[in-house]
C-alpha cells in the first residue's frame, strides 16, 4: 500500500507507532547533542564549565526554533496539501521553506559575529567564565546553517514518509558527537573549544544523510520563483508555535540564570544546569511523540477524515502521560544520582540540585500533555491554538512566576516556576476542550483560527 493511502486507510495504530519509536529516537539523540557536552564538560571541566555551558545554551534554542519554525510549518502545511492532492502546492510550500532557511542563516551569522561580545553579555557571560562562553558559542553561530537546516529538513522528510532516514541521521550525529567529544576534550585537551567543534560536526554528519534523501523524493523538489507571501504567512503561522517553543526554552535558561546568579551565584547555574539538561531529554521525548502524530494528522484532517485525525491525538495525549508520571517518579527517587550523574558536586552544590529536582520535575507531569496538544494544532493549523499553548507555557508564565514566586516562597519558588507555568496551560487546553466540546466542534477549531 502507499506511503499516503497507509496513513489514509491503513491500520491507525501500526502507522502512529511506526511514526513514534521513530519520532521519539531521533529527538531523544538529538539532545544528547548537548548532553553529552554537558555531561564531558562537568567531568572535566567542573561546574565552572557546566555554568558556562548553560549561558550558551540559549543559541541553540535559537537555531533550532529557526530550523522548526521553518520545517514544522512547512511540513504540515505540505501535508495538508498533499491530503488535498495539490502537488503543486507541495514543491512550491518546500521551495519557499528553504529560501527563507538561507535568509535566516546569513543573518543570524552575520550578526552573531559581528556582535559577538555584545551577545555573550547579554546571555550573562559577564557573570561567568567568559573566553569559556565564547569558545563555545562563536563555532556554533558560524555553523549555524548545518543546526538550522537539519531541523527544517527533518520535518519534511518525515511528511514525506521517511521517519526512519530522519531517525538514522539523527543517531548517526549523536554517536559522532560523543566519539568526538571524547576526542577532542580527553585526548586533544581543548576544553570548550572542542566540546562545541564535536557538536558542530556532529550536525553536519545529520544534515549530509538528509541531504542524500532529496535527490530520490518525488516531493521534496527545489524550484525557484516558488516564494509568494500567502506561503511564507501560512509557513511562519504554522511553526510559530515550535519558534516560541525552542525559544522559550533559551528565555527561561535566561531567566533562571539571571535569578539564579543573583541569589546563589555561579553555584545556583551549576545546579539549574544539571536539571535543565534532564528537562531538555524529557521536553526531546515528549516532542518526538507531538511529532509523530503530525504527519497522520495533516494528511487525514486535509483529506476530511477529521475523526481519524483525533484518535491519532489521543493515542499521543495517553503515551504523554504515562512517560511523564515516569520521569516524575524518577526525579522523586534519585536526584543525588541524577546529579552525581553529571558533576562531582560539592555538599553544597549537591543540596541545591537534589532540592531543584524535586520541585521542578513535576513539571513533566503535564507538560507532555501541552506539547502533545500543541504539536495537534500545528498539525490542522489551528495556528492561534498552538501558539498560545507555547506563549502561555514558555513566556507568560514563566517570566510572571520567576517575578512573582520567589519573592512568596523563597528559592523553592524559583524551582516551582515550570511545574506552575505548565499547570496553568494545561488548566488554559482544558477548558478551551470544553468549549470546543460544547460548540460540537470536532477538529478542536475555533472560527477565523485558520487563517
Amino acid at each position: 500500500m502507499p506511503k499516503t493511502e497507509e496513513l489514509l486507510q491503513g491500520n491507525l495504530g501500526r502507522a502512529f507507532f511506526h511514526y513514534l519509536v521513530t519520532s521519539v529516537a531521533g529527538m531523544l539523540i538529538f539532545a544528547f547533542y548537548v548532553l553529552v557536552d554537558t555531561l564531558f564538560i562537568g567531568r572535566i571541566l567542573g561546574s565552572e564549565g557546566l555554568a558556562a555551558l548553560n549561558i550558551a545554551l540559549p543559541i541553540f534554542g535559537l537555531l533550532t526554533g529557526v530550523g522548526l519554525l521553518l520545517g514544522v510549518g512547512g511540513a504540515a502545511a505540505m501535508s495538508v496539501s498533499l491530503g488535498e492532492n495539490n502537488q503543486r502546492e507541495v514543491t512550491a510550500l518546500f521551495s519557499t521553506a528553504v529560501t527563507l532557511g538561507i535568509i535566516s542563516v546569513i543573518t543570524i551569522t552575520f550578526v552573531g559575529v559581528a556582535f559577538q561580545r555584545d551577545l555573550i553579555n547579554f546571555l550573562g557571560g559577564s557573570g561567568v567564565n567568559t573566553p569559556m562562553v565564547r569558545h563555545y558559542i562563536l563555532p556554533v553561530v558560524i555553523f549555524s546553517f548545518s543546526f538550522i537546516f537539519t531541523q527544517l529538513l527533518t520535518p519534511f522528510i518525515r511528511h514525506d514518509g521517511a521517519p526512519v532516514l530522519a531517525m538514522w541521521s539523527t543517531i548517526i550525529g549523536g554517536l559522532t558527537n560523543i566519539v568526538l567529544d571524547a576526542l577532542f576534550m580527553v585526548v586533544f585537551r581543548w576544553g570548550m573549544l572542542g566540546a562545541s567543534l564535536a557538536t558542530i560536526v556532529a550536525s553536519l554528519v545529520s544534515l549530509t544523510l538528509l541531504i542524500r534523501h532529496l535527490p530520490r523524493s518525488t516531493l521534496l523538489r527545489f524550484k525557484g520563483g516558488q516564494v509568494s507571501w500567502q506561503r511564507v504567512k501560512r509557513i511562519i503561522l504554522n511553526g510559530g508555535a515550535s519558534l516560541v517553543m525552542e525559544l522559550s526554552s533559551g528565555v527561561v535558561m535566561f531567566s533562571f540564570n539571571r535569578v539564579l546568579l543573583g541569589s546563589l551565584g555561579e553555584l545556583g547555574v551549576a545546579a539549574y544546569g544539571v536539571i535543565a539538561n534532564y528537562s531538555l531529554i524529557a521536553l526531546a521525548i515528549f516532542s518526538g511523540v507531538g511529532q509523530a502524530v503530525q504527519p497522520i494528522s495533516s494528511i487525514n484532517y486535509g483529506a476530511g477524515q477529521v475523526q481519524r485525525a483525533r484518535q491519532a491525538r489521543n493515542f499521543a495525549l495517553g503515551i504523554s502521560l504515562a512517560l511523564g508520571i515516569l520521569f516524575y517518579g524518577i526525579g522523586l527517587a534519585f536526584p543525588r544520582a541524577l546529579t552525581f550523574f553529571f558533576v562531582q558536586a560539592t555538599p553544597e552544590l549537591l543540596a541545591i540540585s537534589v532540592y531543584g529536582i524535586r520541585l521542578y520535575f513535576l513539571a513533566f507531569l503535564f507538560a507532555g500533555l501541552n506539547v502533545t496538544m500543541g504539536a495537534y494544532f500545528q498539525s490542522i493549523e489551528l495556528r492561534q491554538r498552538s501558539l498560545s499553548i507555547s506563549l502561555l507555557r514558555g513566556f507568560v508564565l514563566i517570566v510572571t512566576g520567576l517575578v512573582v514566586w520567589p519573592r512568596w516562597f523563597g528559592l523553592a519558588g524559583v524551582w516551582i516556576t515550570v511545574p506552575v507555568a505548565e499547570l496553568g496551560t494545561l488548566f488554559y487546553v482544558l477548558v478551551k476542550e470544553r468549549e470546543a466540546s460544547r460548540l460540537g466542534n470536532l477538529a478542536y477549531g475555533w472560527a477565523g483560527d485558520r487563517s
